[in-house]
């Protein structure tokens, strides 16, 4: 997605979710799910754990400041802290 408080969504397994533009919400629920965002974005995350089936572990928002979270980084929720990681990493 692209432009001013544009939004992306992903789900299905190792989904991706990638925005350019202020204020835009790129989200990816699915399992090991990633996102990037420039300045000014949000980013939303799933992590997801395995025991008896697939469950959501927990659900995380972050704001692309440029320090803790940097922009045109892909992010996935791991321990339930954003962790940077590349566009094909699987954890």
């Amino acid at each position: 997605a692209q432009g001013y408080r544009g939004h992306a969504a992903a789900q299905g397994d190792g989904g991706h979710a990638e925005v350019h533009g202020k204020e835009a919400i790129a989200t990816s629920i699915g399992i090991e799910g990633k996102a990037k965002g420039e300045i000014s974005d949000w980013l939303i995350l799933a992590e997801w754990e395995y025991t008896d089936k697939w469950r959501i572990k927990s659900v995380k928002t972050a704001f692309v400041d440029g320090e803790k979270i940097k922009a045109d980084t892909w992010y996935m929720l791991i321990g339930g802290k954003f962790v940077e990681v590349g566009q094909d990493d699987n954890e």
